[in-house]
């Protein structure tokens, strides 16, 4: 009976429209009543119904640590993703730039210079000790042969002096150099193609600039932002700018012709 309050038609349609969520501990646990069945949460006893309201402060703690430690991940993440394609494009920029591939053609171009010198050393040592055997061969050889051989190997002398390999080092100092030429040639017309077409953009700019119109005597009207492109569009107000000022006028009389 001492329950029985809760099972008033009034009290559990209250609770039924209540906005405010219910939470129903009455304190029998083995009695319901229909207050039970109406509100929106039932508790056992009121320490429940307490714990079910009220949540823990540790748990929220928990969650809202979790929430930063994904927040401050996440910013960590995007960070390091716009540094690295920050870190990117400026390889791109550089990797792109001429004075980069000057320096990479240039780099080239010494690594090449030291090969070649290496091999031509290599080979004028391995021709140079061939030489100084033939050249021993023949001094011995003089000694034994006729003066027709001693002609036939003057020749052969005379052919390998002319086949020495300093020549060919020399043709090959000379086509360095050329191809060298021609790299520095290149890059010189292409800054020079640069440099015209910026000067041919600046005069086009400099042609439309409508300063230098004024600058011969005419003017332009106003009215507000707009501007009056016809006699019978002139308004009341007007103003016109000139080259060294702005002077406003208002309109007495309009003529069209």
């Amino acid at each position: 009976e001492d329950l029985w309050c809760f099972n008033d038609e009034r009290v559990v349609r209250a609770i039924a429209a209540s906005r405010i969520p219910v939470v129903s501990g009455v304190g029998h646990d083995t009695d319901t009543t229909l207050s039970d069945y109406a509100a929106d949460v039932r508790a056992a006893t009121p320490s429940q119904a307490a714990e079910l309201a009220v949540p823990d402060l540790s748990g929220i703690r928990i969650m809202i640590q979790a929430q930063k430690d994904r927040l401050l991940h996440s910013m960590a993440s995007i960070l390091d993703k716009s540094r690295i394609r920050m870190i990117q494009a400026v390889g791109r920029i550089e990797k792109a730039s001429p004075f980069s591939r000057m320096d990479r053609l240039e780099h080239v171009s010494g690594l090449l210079a030291i090969r070649l010198n290496s091999a031509i050393e290599f080979t004028l040592n391995n021709r140079q000790f061939d030489i100084e055997a033939l050249r021993t061969k023949l001094t011995d050889a003089a000694f034994r042969i006729p003066d027709q051989k001693q002609r036939t190997l003057d020749l052969l002398s005379k052919h390998l002096i002319e086949g020495s390999p300093e020549k060919r080092l020399i043709f090959l100092e000379h086509e360095l150099s050329g191809t060298k030429l021609i790299m520095q040639n290149t890059m010189m017309h292409f800054f020079s193609n640069c440099e015209t077409k910026t000067k041919e953009l600046h005069a086009k700019i400099w042609a439309l600039n409508p300063n230098r119109v004024l600058e011969r005597g005419y003017a332009f009207v106003t009215s507000g932002d707009h501007i009056v492109q016809s006699a019978k569009d002139a308004p009341t107000s007007m103003t016109l700018h000139f080259r060294d000022g702005l002077v406003h006028v208002r309109r007495m009389e309009k003529t069209e012709e």
